[in-house]
């Protein structure tokens, strides 16, 4: 594909994009010009087009998957690649960066029966609290850490994560782990408030 509009000074890839105007599909190249990523096409009835797709090239490299700086035989968009003994086939550059915020559901019941609610957890209390197992929620984060290292926040969720019936071994398990750097609880508040464990 030719566009006369401009000279790449390094092309990454060609592709399919859409015109912003009638969403006809187009050809596109993705380039580094002036220090970002854009990418530049043309529509044959209305014109050319320039996307800044990132404003730092090591941003969009890391994020779609630089195959060269991941470590794998392949550049660009190929897709071949070492396998490695956990069964990926490539050290993804989303496999090498780390979290930041791991968002751990370990109910799906609630003390609430809210209209509104995202989650939709249905009501449930003592004995009748769907929850994860504190050995299940130490293995998943314990996953995560041994995956992507340092988790910056840690965020518990559910339905009503104060509910958990080991809520409180599954918290201090969590502030004892060096790879946590903060904990969230998404809570209603209705335990925070009203019961003594919580002062």
């Amino acid at each position: 594909m030719s566009l006369p509009l401009l000279t790449p000074s390094r092309t990454i890839k060609t592709t399919t994009s859409r015109c912003p105007r009638c969403l006809a599909v187009i050809e596109a190249v993705v380039h580094e010009r002036d220090g970002m990523v854009i990418m530049s096409k043309r529509c044959d009835a209305h014109g050319a087009f320039d996307v800044v797709l990132a404003r730092d090239p090591r941003f969009y490299h890391r994020a779609v998957g630089a195959r060269d700086e991941a470590g794998a035989c392949c550049g660009g968009s190929a897709c071949c690649a070492p396998s490695v003994d956990n069964g990926s086939v490539d050290v993804d550059p989303f496999e090498v960066l780390s979290t930041c915020i791991a968002l751990i559901e370990i109910v799906d019941s609630c003390n609430l029966a809210c209209p509104t609610c995202y989650a939709g957890s249905p009501v449930g209390v003592g004995d009748d609290v769907d929850a994860i197992s504190l050995d299940a929620y130490r293995r998943r984060v314990g996953g995560v850490i041994e995956r992507k290292g340092f988790i910056d926040i840690i965020q518990l969720s559910g339905g009503e994560p104060t509910i958990h019936p080991e809520f409180f071994e599954l918290l201090d398990w969590t502030l004892d782990q060096k790879d946590i750097g903060y904990i969230l609880i998404n809570t209603n508040g209705v335990r925070v408030a009203h019961d003594a464990a919580f002062r």
